[in-house]
């Protein structure tokens, strides 16, 4: 039986996240609904980086299944490889700000 992602989806399939308070939320892009706030001590930086995490959590999700399905027992070109690094990278990027 396959898994399927059981938490906030939406539309457009994105988060954002804004400041709020002493802290962040992170939100549905499509329809600015709040799934996840947090406060606390830490520098702006570090939340800042913990909410760009926090957003890009699903699409990172999304791409690890996508390679566990479709991947098993592949022998893919070159050209595959380099699709997949690059979708790869855009990701991590847009995770790491």
């Amino acid at each position: 039986m396959e898994k399927e992602f059981k938490g906030t989806k939406t539309k457009k399939g994105e988060l954002k996240w804004i400041r709020s308070g002493m802290g962040f939320q992170v939100l549905t892009a499509d329809s600015y609904y709040s799934i996840c706030e947090a406060v606390g001590k830490k520098s702006q930086e570090e939340q800042i980086a913990n909410a760009q995490l926090i957003a890009v959590a699903p699409e990172l999700l999304k791409f690890a299944m996508y390679i566990a399905k479709h991947e098993k027992g592949s022998a893919p070109s070159v050209g595959y490889f380099q699709e997949m690094i690059e979708r790869a990278e855009k990701v991590i990027n847009k995770a790491l700000g």
